[in-house]
């Protein structure tokens, strides 16, 4: 799970002890989160840390530390992998954590169906190249979200709707007849190393 502001929370943050209890729950669970510090020399650097649950140390300790690139948009502007809002932010510095060719993203407000993961085989084989063509076409292959945080309020309705007409309608056009699409978040599935 990526949690960009996980490093930023003190230690008694109800929003941290939250975390950490979830961690302390489920030991196979990790959150990647990214903390900005200075060097001896008093120059910002920004680092990916993943950390996890240890039982016998009985806190959250951490398993890897990456140092991200310092300077983005020609030095302008804060860091190479912080190319937008906090959904891309989180997938680009947390990317280096994952494992495997095909990474699916989701959401957090977003629910992730028993009947989805029955599609996971036949979505998969999206990927392997055509008979007629060794190389492999098929880069993402986009899914119909459902948020169901959608129920809240009218202000999370609105904000479903838009993301429906923007994933499902907009995006979909995109894809085909275009073959414009790009990934945008989720709950795409995507070829990771090709990325």
């Amino acid at each position: 799970v990526s949690c960009q502001v996980y490093g930023n929370w003190k230690p008694d943050d109800p929003k941290k002890e939250g975390v950490d209890m979830l961690l302390r729950i489920f030991p196979h669970w990790r959150v990647a989160y990214v903390k900005q510090e200075k060097d001896p020399h008093g120059t910002n650097r920004w680092f990916s840390y993943l950390v996890r649950w240890c039982d016998e140390k009985q806190k959250v300790v951490t398993c890897y530390c990456i140092e991200q690139a310092s300077k983005g948009g020609g030095g302008n502007w804060g860091p190479a992998w912080l190319v937008g809002e906090g959904k891309p932010e989180n997938q680009n510095h947390a990317i280096v954590f994952t494992r495997g060719q095909y990474v699916q993203t989701l959401d957090m407000n977003q629910d992730g169906y028993f009947e989805e993961a029955l599609k996971m085989r036949n979505v998969l084989e999206e990927f392997a190249p055509a008979e007629c063509d060794d190389e492999q076409q098929v880069r993402i292959v986009g899914f119909p979200e459902h948020q169901f945080s959608d129920i809240l309020s009218a202000v999370a309705e609105f904000s479903a709707l838009t993301e429906f007409t923007f994933a499902t309608l907009i995006q979909r056009t995109l894809g085909s007849p275009f073959d414009v699409r790009m990934h945008y978040g989720h709950p795409d599935i995507f070829d990771r190393l090709f990325h």
